[in-house]
């Protein structure tokens, strides 16, 4: 954990990006953490795709 009273605690971030993709690196101390995203377009959800109405006949999950 970070302690916010010690201002000599530094947290380096590193970011990459392209077109499909972000990559995030963060170093603390001896420890490394990295993480990848996907970029996913508004289209591509399937409630975007479907519609939704508050009132339907039939239930989606069937």
């Amino acid at each position: 954990m970070i302690n916010y009273y010690d201002d000599t605690d530094t947290i380096i971030l590193k970011y990459t990006t392209n077109e499909h993709t972000f990559s995030f690196e963060a170093t603390y101390k001896d420890d490394v953490i990295k993480a990848t995203c996907t970029v996913i377009k508004k289209e591509d959800f399937l409630l975007m795709n479907r519609g939704f109405h508050w009132i339907s006949e039939y239930p989606y999950n069937r």
